[in-house]
């Protein structure tokens, strides 16, 4: 009887581990989603003011569409969105990009 009860706590231990490793994994993957956004986000943001506008609202257009992977309520994508319109002129769609101004 005391045998079964401890392999019934250690299944459940071993059960409640690999739960607890994808959740971190899950963890870690909206981390980088949010890490890779950041970056295409601050390189566009450079490039703009450097003065290479084209490029950067390319790549801003890349933010935008990976901040689609974030689950923030679309608080990042709105953010990205809003920033492209003033910077690069979207209109209703970010592929759609004015550079001259």
């Amino acid at each position: 009887m005391k045998d079964k009860l401890l392999n019934i706590l250690a299944w459940i231990a071993a059960v409640g581990f690999a739960i607890f490793f994808c959740y971190l994994m899950i963890l870690e993957a909206k981390a980088e989603d949010l890490d890779i956004t950041q970056h295409l986000y601050d390189q566009a943001i450079l490039e703009i003011e450097e003065g290479n506008k084209d490029l950067g609202c390319r790549i801003l257009q890349d933010a935008l569409k990976s901040s689609k992977g974030i689950i923030d309520d679309f608080e990042t994508y709105n953010q990205i969105w809003a920033i492209g319109n003033k910077l690069c002129n979207w209109v209703e769609n970010p592929s759609t990009v004015r550079t001259s101004d």
